[in-house]
């Protein structure tokens, strides 16, 4: 009896670090907050916008909130999605303006209108704004879009499913 009533209570604990982990996994990527050694992707996809490229030339922006004096930052901009590709990396330490902005302006990875950025918090807490970006098309005409956060999920999550699918295994393997 205390056996069925044992293995019970572990199947209970599974399905809750599993249901845990996808409900960490699916949050909304509106937080902005990152602490020391988190970073943020954003993906910018051109495709269909109008003016239409090949773009000739770029300028592409990520906006920090409150860049205190002590805090420093990384950002780095990919030609392909996902941060896929790295073209260039930008660092700076905090300057204790209210809004700061790291500008790229003629990235070449941007051509084709699909390129990722990625803010990296080297110190934090850093809270990022947004990340914009404005092509150019060889008609002199400009298309701008805000960056979508790429779900990358943190490694905490995939830990925390992956430990209650071992605990579903093991229950049913019990029974």
């Amino acid at each position: 009896m205390k056996t069925k009533t044992h293995v019970a209570w572990g199947t209970r604990l599974a399905l809750v670090l599993v249901t845990s982990a996808l409900l960490v996994a699916h949050q909304p990527a509106e937080a902005t907050l990152l602490n020391t050694g988190q970073s943020l992707l954003f993906n910018f996809d051109f495709t269909g916008q109008t003016p239409a490229g090949p773009y000739i030339n770029s300028m592409v922006a990520v906006t920090l909130n409150n860049f205190s004096v002590g805090t420093q930052a990384t950002v780095s901009l990919f030609d392909g999605l996902n941060g896929a590709g790295l073209v260039t990396t930008l660092g700076s330490g905090g300057t204790g303006v209210p809004l700061f902005t790291f500008g790229f302006t003629g990235f070449l990875g941007a051509n084709d209108g699909i390129f990722s950025l990625m803010v990296f918090a080297n110190t934090g807490p850093l809270d990022v704004n947004a990340a914009t970006a404005t092509l150019i098309n060889a008609a002199g005409a400009r298309a701008t879009l805000t960056g979508t956060l790429a779900t990358v999920p943190e490694p905490a999550t995939l830990a925390l499913l992956g430990l209650g699918l071992a605990g579903l295994g093991f229950a049913r393997r019990k029974r």
